[in-house]
């Protein structure tokens, strides 16, 4: 009889990724399989081991990939061969997440589980929009409600008279299509017409947006701003607090996801608003027999540092010296020229005009790092690419990305296959490479 699994019910926190706990992310990297929701942040799937199954269970509104039943079975089938399981969701996993009907059908069959609690996403994205959620002047309590529950009318089923009259702040959660329902209500029930309404969409992204209004404006105006599902619904007088607590909106560069192939710069992009990914490629058996087969006129191009020591330590493991190598060792960028440094090499920058035929390698990706890549583009996380060879260009190009370029052969050749198209230069002040960044970007996230 094999040896009984575990299941951990995981909160992956609101979008942020920074904010995953750090037990979250242990459980995560040791589970044999991952069952995650659409809300999750994708890129956490990186932290994934290569052979760890992935089962996407979708849940949008009115489309789920997978029916509650199915993700209980789902779960309940790997555990009993003996996995350690994750069910990953958005948020934390007992705020409307399900987690009472799934830890007690787990518990039914007499499998372990444990619940690993995560950052809710209505604080998380009321505190990223400027608003704590209590305040000595304006709110000594709040409230959170699901716009799910209906009654037999389709109506959302909430005691309002309560709500309107005993809650100082209110946080609905997935209700932005009942919101002519959820402020009629609480007007007919005692809340003040004027009182503050704040509705934030995708909270703590860089893609956040905030439409501010009262309870008589703010159904137009998030419908003439197009906010629909995932948003926070935040009522109450604690909004007044915003002007003075609000710091996460109005950045340079808020509104873009970057993929990029080195942290070079990660830091002063995420300082400036911009969610950051890495695209963490390795290198492949393949790749090192490319390497050892190379001749004088071929340039082995790098443009990770990781896949610099990987490369490294797949030669030393066949028992080959580098040095021996026929082919030169090149960086693709000013930043990857500053890791072969730091490993005592001196190499040079990559041109095409000087290595007509080059090799790129660290050209693969793991199972978590593809989908998580595949899912942030097509979920709009990411928005723009900073590329520093054609083959990066040829494996992401889409009309839906912009592509920032390294070098002057990259950026023609995005341009002939009609990509929008901007050169960046890394080596230029602080206040130079934001500029250009910018030159493609609206500034700004909140609507008004």
């Amino acid at each position: 009889m094999s040896e009984q699994g575990m299941v951990y019910l995981v909160g992956a926190g609101p979008g942020d990724t920074e904010l995953l706990t750090v037990k979250g992310q242990r459980v995560l990297r040791e589970a044999d399989v991952v069952i995650f929701d659409r809300l999750i942040n994708p890129y956490l799937l990186t932290e994934i081991k290569n052979n760890a199954k992935l089962v996407y269970c979708g849940k949008q509104p009115c489309n789920h990939m997978l029916r509650q039943e199915d993700i209980q079975s789902e779960m309940l089938i790997h555990a009993k061969k003996g996995k350690t399981v994750v069910r990953l969701k958005g948020g934390d996993p007992t705020v409307f997440g399900r987690v009472g009907e799934e830890a007690a059908d787990l518990k039914a069959n007499g499998v372990n589980f444990e619940v690993v609690p995560g950052v809710t996403s209505g604080i998380a994205a009321s505190t990223y929009a400027g608003v704590p959620v209590t305040h000595r002047d304006y709110s000594g309590s709040f409230a959170v409600v699901t716009g799910h529950r209906r009654t037999d009318d389709g109506k959302p089923d909430v005691n309002w008279d309560s709500l309107a009259k005993s809650v100082d702040t209110i946080l609905f959660y997935m209700g932005v299509q009942q919101i002519e329902t959820i402020v009629s209500k609480l007007m007919q029930h005692g809340k003040a017409k004027e009182t503050p309404v704040l509705v934030i969409q995708w909270g703590s992204y860089t893609r956040q947006r905030s439409v501010e209004g009262d309870l008589t404006t703010i159904s137009k105006k998030i419908e003439n701003q197009k906010i629909k599902n995932p948003a926070i619904i935040l009522v109450g007088d604690v909004i007044h607090a915003r002007e003075q607590v609000n710091w996460f909106e109005h950045k340079p560069l808020s509104g873009m996801g970057i993929l990029v192939r080195s942290d070079e710069k990660k830091e002063l992009l995420k300082h400036h608003g911009a969610d950051v990914y890495i695209r963490n490629l390795t290198t492949t058996g393949q790749e090192i027999d490319q390497a050892l087969e190379a001749g004088k006129d071929q340039a082995l191009v790098f443009s990770n540092g990781k896949v610099i020591r990987a490369f490294l330590a797949a030669l030393g493991e066949r028992g080959h010296d580098v040095r021996n190598l026929r082919s030169t060792l090149v960086a693709a960028d000013e930043h990857i020229k500053k890791e072969f440094f730091k490993l005592g090499m001196q190499v040079r920058l990559f041109s095409e005009k000087t290595w007509m035929t080059p090799i790129f390698l660290g050209q693969s990706q793991t199972q978590g790092e593809k989908v998580a890549e595949e899912r942030l583009i097509k979920e709009g996380h990411v928005n723009a690419v900073v590329c520093s060879g054609k083959e990066e260009v040829d494996d992401l190009a889409s009309e839906t990305l912009h592509f920032f370029t390294t070098n002057q052969d990259v950026e023609h050749y995005a341009r002939s296959l009609g990509l929008k198209s901007t050169p960046i230069n890394f080596r230029e002040s602080e206040e130079a490479i934001i500029a250009q960044f910018t030159g493609t970007q609206s500034k700004g996230a909140v609507l008004q």
